[in-house]
């Protein structure tokens, strides 16, 4: 399970980063910046990481969401609980703008931005199509 867990958080958190990346790019609206944000840490506080250290806390979130999703899979039954419980965990996760937007010292959406929680919760929503598909997909190819 632990390489499933890793294999599919890690494509879906890329895909996650890689949708807000994009959409920062078209659009200004520091989505990205603010998924990749750790300076409200004190330790972090005032220090530039390293690219790799700030993707590396953004999948550990998404590899934390796949083992949950995964915990529940079996027990949610058929695939539409599933798909939903995907999007919900998506859903879930997106509202990390909010305390993120709050805590947040390097410039950000504001918190009241509306077309950036759209764009932020569109990217996460995506997320967690992704996850359900991922997994479909994997558990469809070990039984076959």
């Amino acid at each position: 399970m632990f390489i499933q867990i890793v294999r599919i958080g890690t494509i879906s958190g890329l895909l996650l980063g890689g949708i807000l990346y994009g959409l920062d790019i078209l659009f200004h609206k520091k989505i990205y910046v603010l998924l990749m944000n750790v300076d409200f840490i004190p330790i972090f506080q005032g220090k530039q990481l390293p690219l790799l250290v700030e993707w590396s806390f953004h999948l550990i979130i998404s590899f934390i969401i796949v083992w949950i999703y995964l915990l529940l899979w079996c027990r949610l039954g058929n695939n539409m609980k599933r798909l939903y419980f995907s999007v919900l965990l998506g859903i879930v996760a997106g509202i990390s703008y909010f305390p993120l937007t709050i805590v947040a010292i390097k410039a950000t959406p504001a918190i009241n931005d509306f077309f950036a929680i759209i764009l932020w919760f569109s990217a996460h929503v995506i997320y967690g199509l992704s996850m359900y598909l991922l997994v479909k997909w994997e558990r469809g190819r070990v039984s076959s």
